[in-house]
């Protein structure tokens, strides 16, 4: 799809903060695509932080070395601020 519905999608499923989802927005933590990809982690941290459960899905687990790749590679700056938000959501306390 085209760069501005992926994005408006993510920000539905960030609102959402669906653990089903988190497929989808690692599939979406593409740096090819800046602002889908910021809109990824920023939806990734919305769906860490209203987990129901303190035990995290291995799908989220997954997303940690993605968003570290991102914080350290990623010349876009609202990539990298993302990614340390999502980053964030994870060492909140559940």
């Amino acid at each position: 799809p085209d760069a501005g519905v992926r994005v408006a999608a993510l920000r539905a499923l960030s609102r959402l903060a669906d653990p089903t989802a988190l497929p989808a927005l690692l599939q979406s933590l593409n740096p090819a695509h800046p602002t889908a990809c910021e809109a990824a982690c920023r939806a990734l941290a919305q769906t860490i932080v209203y987990l129901p459960s303190k035990r995290l899905p291995v799908s989220a687990t997954e997303a940690l070395p993605r968003l570290v790749y991102l914080l350290s590679q990623e010349v876009d700056r609202g990539v990298r601020l993302a990614a340390v938000n999502a980053l964030e959501a994870y060492a909140i306390p559940l």
